[in-house]
């Protein structure tokens, strides 16, 4: 139970790390960067994301079984179906896939992908704000499979190895 939430807490620490290095990059590459600006920054980032990822470690753990393997379980599926939401957009970037539609709709007036709250909402649950059609195809196979998988255990038994 407390290693679930461990690994919870540290999967959201890991992508807030990233988003520290992602502006850390940004910031580096701006003209106005300076050791200082650039140090303050990854230091208030890398406090976000312990304060992010403690605040799901403590208020995982709180919570009855039940609840906690629900929440966990649906997280998990969110952060799977937004990484492979990315795996397409790397691929479509390659010339590996096509866009077919791209962008399928345009929110980044509403929320940028680059602003903190756009960070956020790609870090847990893949949020794009101009999304392709391939991406979201995989966002939602790969949410479905998942889903369909721990609703229905008893379909890995049914590919089990019988000894004779």
């Amino acid at each position: 139970f407390y290693n679930l939430s461990l690994l919870v807490a540290i999967t959201i620490f890991r992508e807030g790390a990233e988003l520290i290095l992602f502006l850390y990059g940004y910031l580096y590459a701006a003209a106005d960067a300076t050791l200082i600006r650039i140090s303050v920054g990854a230091g208030i980032g890398f406090m976000v994301a312990t304060i992010a990822s403690l605040s799901f470690y403590f208020g995982l753990v709180k919570l009855s079984k039940k609840i906690f393997f629900t929440v966990t379980s649906y997280l998990l599926i969110f952060i799977a179906s937004g990484m492979s939401a990315q795996f397409a957009h790397n691929l479509i970037a390659a010339n590996i896939l096509p866009e077919i539609i791209n962008p399928i709709w345009n929110t980044s007036d509403l929320i940028s992908s680059n602003s903190i709250i756009g960070s956020i909402l790609s870090t847990i649950i893949g949020y794009n704000d101009r999304p392709s059609l391939m991406e979201i195809c995989f966002y939602i196979v790969t949410f479905f499979i998942i889903f369909y998988l721990e609703k229905n255990p008893k379909f890995f038994s049914l590919y089990k190895i019988r000894s004779r």
